[in-house]
């Protein structure tokens, strides 16, 4: 069977947030199995030639980067993206050709392959990834909006160029409009959780839909059982976010304050982002709350190894952002065992039953985030629900039976088209 992905991430050409673990792990693990001969095609800034690496094929599509007039237009200029997003389906259409696949799988809504669906005639499988309308509604977090980002973030720059957070929000709803047209033309999509099964039935009804579990980084399978850290002088928590604004940044300011004002010894570490970051000064401005002030730390970004390091060495991890499918953030803590406070929104409520295997929580709470965390600092509780969530992480991310899955999906979808 030959497979053929279209994805953002290779394994040897990582982003520089170091995302898409997930991808690679099923690559290596696909690519294990004789009968299948996989493919993975993105686009990539210099120009060289397909090559193989863990078992499948790398085939970088050369798209120079473009330089600032051509941002400048591309960001300014209608007719200029629609040429330039032409081109990049012409590569695409020359990568089939060449490789001539017998399924082709998409990966996420929101990604610059997707013009492919309803214009080529071998199979293909929308691999859901983050959900664009739901992403869109919960954007700006409550009483923030583009009057807002502007008042706050006066950069010229940004104006000039058009590529700040409010261009960010405009773009995300010409991509949110082009997610229901895609879904509009999808035959079979890949889903995880109940919510992104429910997205797909409200925008693609006609489409057949497969659940497909993720699978995780291997170090997070191998690496020891986190142990709640008693007898340590402050109580460490434990975020990943990114430069975006839905991720909960907010809501992290103010619980802090909250446990600051009520005495609390504390760190909160942040992933992924570093002091200095363009978010993280806004959200300071909008909260009028300084980050060093109430305890919170950035880290930048983390490799897996430092990732587990800082993981195993927390108390527990918050995970509140607005909107979510199925972060894995919380399905790698889970897999260490560490306990994870979250918002219940989007696909969340699949990876945690509240007071089972974690804690739930309303979006933009600050007081009960801080009511959970003031009561495990005082008499540490959440380290109970640890051993579950582990054993279900597991379970829901057994890398053997996802690689299983995944071919049962292919085949399914092949006999029904008579290949």
């Amino acid at each position: 069977m030959k497979i053929l992905w279209f994805t953002g991430v290779s394994s040897k050409h990582n982003n520089s947030y170091g995302g898409g673990g997930w991808i690679r792990s099923l690559a290596s693990e696909l690519s294990k199995r004789d009968d299948i001969q996989l493919a993975t095609a993105y686009f990539y800034d210099d120009d060289i030639s397909a090559f193989e690496e863990n078992g499948y094929m790398h085939i970088p599509m050369y798209r120079q980067e473009r330089t600032k007039v051509q941002k400048f237009r591309y960001n300014w200029d209608k007719s200029y993206r629609k040429s330039y997003d032409e081109s990049n389906l012409i590569m695409m259409k020359n990568v089939i050709e060449e490789f001539t696949p017998d399924i082709i799988q998409v990966f996420g809504t929101e990604s610059v392959f997707t013009p492919l669906i309803g214009k080529c005639q071998i199979p293909i499988v929308l691999y859901l990834q983050g959900m664009l309308n739901p992403i869109y509604n919960a954007y700006y977090p409550n009483l923030m909006n583009d009057s807002t980002i502007k008042s706050l973030k006066k950069d010229k720059a940004e104006f000039l160029f058009n590529n700040g957070l409010i261009r960010r929000y405009k773009d995300l709803k010409d991509i949110a409009d082009r997610e229901r047209r895609v879904f509009k033309d999808a035959k079979y999509v890949i889903g995880r959780t109940s919510f992104d099964y429910r997205i797909s039935r409200l925008y693609a009804p006609q489409s057949q839909y497969f659940k497909l579990n993720e699978m995780m980084r291997k170090s997070f399978y191998v690496s020891p059982k986190w142990e709640k850290p008693f007898g340590q002088s402050e109580y460490h928590i434990f975020s990943t976010l990114s430069g975006v604004t839905y991720k909960g940044f907010d809501v992290i300011l103010r619980t802090a304050k909250i446990l600051k004002d009520n005495s609390c010894h504390f760190k909160w570490h942040i992933a992924g982002l570093n002091k200095n970051h363009s978010v993280v000064r806004l959200f300071e401005k909008f909260t009028r709350i300084c980050s060093d002030d109430v305890g919170v730390t950035y880290l930048g970004v983390l490799n897996e190894g430092q990732l587990i390091e800082q993981l195993s060495q927390s108390d527990v991890m918050v995970h509140p952002s607005y909107i979510d499918n199925s972060p894995n953030s919380v399905c790698e803590a889970q897999l260490l065992g560490l306990p994870v406070i979250a918002c219940y929104v989007g696909g969340v409520p699949d990876f945690i039953e509240h007071e089972v295997s974690g804690l739930l929580m309303p979006t933009n709470d600050p007081y009960t985030l801080a009511s959970y965390l003031m009561k495990d600092i005082s008499e540490p509780y959440l380290y109970k629900y640890s051993e579950i969530a582990r054993k279900r992480a597991f379970k829901r991310h057994n890398s053997e039976m996802i690689v299983t899955d995944a071919i049962s999906i292919y085949k399914n979808i092949l006999n029904q088209n008579d290949i």
